[in-house]
């Protein structure tokens, strides 16, 4: 994507069709811009939110044994500080809704 803006920005000076950074123009753009990108980032970290990821790589066999061992107790551990947040979150909802009532 920034390829093609890039691209765009050159075609656009090359026709000499620039506007003045100062400008409320060029200002409004650039909020726009800006509000545009920040919606994209929520948007993307939505999808990949929750996700979760373990590689377990040896050279041996017994290397990669243990390191399936270790995955195996950091997926349970995670899994365990999960629920505690999800237990927190739950807490702290409460908490706001009978102050709010």
């Amino acid at each position: 994507m920034k390829g093609r803006l890039h691209e765009l920005m050159m075609k656009k000076m090359k026709e000499g069709k620039t506007i003045d950074p100062d400008s409320k123009e060029a200002r409004a753009k650039a909020d726009v811009l800006n509000e545009i990108k920040e919606m994209m980032n929520e948007i993307e970290g939505g999808k990949l939110k929750g996700l979760k990821k373990v590689t377990v790589a040896a050279p041996s066999q017994e290397g990669l044994e243990a390191g399936l061992e270790k995955a195996q107790e950091v997926v349970e551990e995670m899994s365990e500080e999960d629920e505690e947040d999800d237990l927190v979150k739950l807490k702290n909802l409460a908490m706001k809704k009978a102050k709010d009532d």
